[in-house]
Parts: C-alpha cells; sequence; structure tokens
C-alpha cells in the first residue's frame, strides 16, 4: 500500500477497515512497517507501527448435544456428540469423565481419552464408544459422560449425558442336571445340582418344593433351604442331602425335589429330580421267645410271645401253622 503526503502538509492518515468476523479468537495484531518513501527519508526509529485488534466476542459455550441417548448392546459401537454454541477462531479443549453402572473395559471403551478438542473453526465433535458384547442376560446399563473444566469456552447447560446400553441376551434356562438318582442309606450324602443353560450376568434365584416318602430331620436333612441362588457368573449350584442311617430295615423312600418359577431364568427341560435312598439293613429275623410253655385248660387265654432279632422300620406279618 501507497500513502501520499500532499505537498505542504506535514502528514497524513492510514485508514484501516476492520472486518468483525463473529469469532471468538482473542486479540490479534496487525503490524506496518514504513519500507522506503519518495521525497522523504524513513526514519528508523518510527518506521514500525503495531495495531493491536481486541476481540469483542464472547467465548461459545460447549455442551452435549443431548442428555441421554441407548443403543443395543449388539450394537458394537456408539458415540456421543458434544458441541459449541457458535464457532470459535480458537481450538477449545473440555475434559470429561465416565461413570455409571456400565464397566469400563467390561461393557465398553472409549475410543477417546479426555480432554476432547474440537478445532477452530469447528462446531462439534464425538466422544466414541465401542460396545463390548459379553452374551450375558443382565439389566441395561449405563455410561454416564460428564463434562469438566474447558479452555476458551464455558460449559453449557447440558453438562452430561447418560448413553444407556440395552441389553439383548436371552435369559438362561435353568434346571437339575439329571432325573434321578439312587444312593444307600449308608452312604452318608448326597446331592441334586441346579444349572443355568449358560451364565447370567445377575443373581438367578429359584424356589423349591420338597415331598417323597423320606422324611426330613428323620431320614435325612437338606443342607440348603428355598430359594436356591446361583449367583452371577456362575452356571450352577448344588443341593446338598445329608442321610440318617437308622438301622431300621425298610422300603426304599424317595426325596423329591420340585422347582418353582425362577427370578432372571426360564424353566428348563427337568424341573423335578427324585433320589431314591436304598436300604441297607438286614432283614430281621422273627422267631418264639421260649420253645414250650404250658397252661391249665381252665386258663382260657395263653399268650406265646415272639419276638424279632432286631426293631424294623416296617410291620412285620406271620404266617402261623397249627398241629399237634
Amino acid at each position: 500500500a501507497t500513502v501520499v503526503i500532499p505537498a505542504g502538509s506535514a502528514g497524513a492518515s492510514l485508514d484501516l477497515s476492520l472486518l468483525d468476523d463473529g469469532l471468538y479468537e482473542g486479540s490479534e495484531t496487525i503490524e506496518l512497517q514504513l519500507q522506503g518513501a519518495s521525497g522523504a527519508d524513513v526514519d528508523a526509529s518510527a518506521a514500525l507501527h503495531l495495531v493491536t485488534v481486541l476481540d469483542d466476542d464472547a467465548a461459545p459455550e460447549v455442551s452435549f448435544v443431548a442428555a441421554s441417548s441407548s443403543v443395543g448392546e449388539g450394537a458394537g459401537a456408539a458415540s456421543v456428540e458434544v458441541a459449541l454454541s457458535a464457532a470459535s477462531g480458537l481450538p477449545v479443549t473440555v475434559e470429561f469423565a465416565a461413570s455409571g453402572d456400565a464397566v469400563e473395559g467390561v461393557d465398553y471403551a472409549l475410543g477417546s481419552a479426555s480432554p476432547l478438542v474440537i478445532a477452530a473453526g469447528q462446531t462439534s465433535a464425538q466422544i466414541p464408544i465401542t460396545l463390548l458384547d459379553d452374551g450375558l442376560d443382565e439389566a441395561d446399563e449405563t455410561v454416564v459422560l460428564t463434562l469438566g473444566a474447558a479452555t476458551d469456552a464455558t460449559v453449557g447447560a447440558v453438562g452430561a449425558h447418560t448413553l444407556s446400553i440395552l441389553d439383548d441376551d436371552a435369559q438362561p434356562t435353568v434346571g437339575f442336571d439329571l432325573a434321578a438318582a439312587s444312593v444307600g442309606e449308608g452312604a452318608g450324602s448326597a446331592a441334586a445340582t441346579v444349572s443355568l443353560s449358560a451364565a447370567s450376568g445377575r443373581d438367578v434365584s429359584v424356589p423349591f418344593a420338597l415331598s417323597g416318602t423320606a422324611t426330613e430331620g428323620v431320614d435325612f436333612t437338606l443342607g440348603v433351604s428355598s430359594p436356591l441362588v446361583i449367583p452371577a457368573g456362575q452356571t450352577s449350584v448344588a443341593v446338598p442331602v445329608t442321610l440318617s442311617d437308622d438301622l431300621l430295615d425298610e422300603p426304599s423312600e424317595t426325596v423329591v425335589l420340585t422347582l418353582g418359577a425362577a427370578d432372571f431364568a426360564d424353566a428348563g427341560a427337568q424341573q423335578e429330580f427324585v433320589l431314591t435312598v436304598e436300604d441297607d439293613d438286614a432283614t430281621p429275623t422273627v422267631g418264639f421267645v421260649t420253645a414250650s410253655s404250658s397252661a391249665g385248660e381252665a386258663s382260657g387265654v395263653l399268650s406265646i410271645a415272639l419276638a424279632l432279632s432286631a426293631p424294623s422300620g416296617q410291620e412285620v406279618s406271620v404266617t402261623l401253622g397249627v398241629g399237634g
């Protein structure tokens, strides 16, 4: 550019037109330097002029575009958008933190670390999230992202975003491993196993009812009470049965376990288990207490004693033959 100082004048003015770009960008400088003159010598001490243009635009606000969103666990990926209220002439950085009941590294992974940077001239950026499908039936989980300190922006009204990860895994089924088993009365113990078709991400609770011909507290005791709980991540639990050896000859007896409606599992194929407790006591012998007896004809009734070699758990019927 050239400035002309008319003859007879002591000086002239240089007019600069300033353009208001509407961008928050901080103060800027314009450097003017006299490079040469015709009809005058350049004063080296006054050959440089610095103009400071003071920015009058407010810093933009930075916030999430929405307060919440949801995505299926099997989608593989999601992203959460952070936006400025207006473009900025400076890059905007904003810290963020993740919380919620979803576990980072188990349920999801963040695709970028804090802070998030929105480049100068841009109005938004994304926080990418990789979803990890664990194959476990579980409750829906959340990732809560919260904005922290920002540089060259202020945090707006929507400073937190809740991403709901919707579980897409079917409930497992629950049932006994076996329909029936048998054990000798003298074995001391036995067990029935209740299993899930697959591990679950939650505790599975299943009630059970007890029946059969064996008597609880006399012939056996259970080591657990209803309901059974299979902890999250486990696939089975045992129902221990302690057997009582009563030394009585008796028929085999049964302990019948029947499952009820479970929480967080569907009914499997085998809902009943029959444990047969086989008696191992010898059959007692029966005979007269004495080989002979006598009584007067006028006595009317004569009692003749029979005895077992040991008590029996069942009724003993003896057939008598009469001769003489």
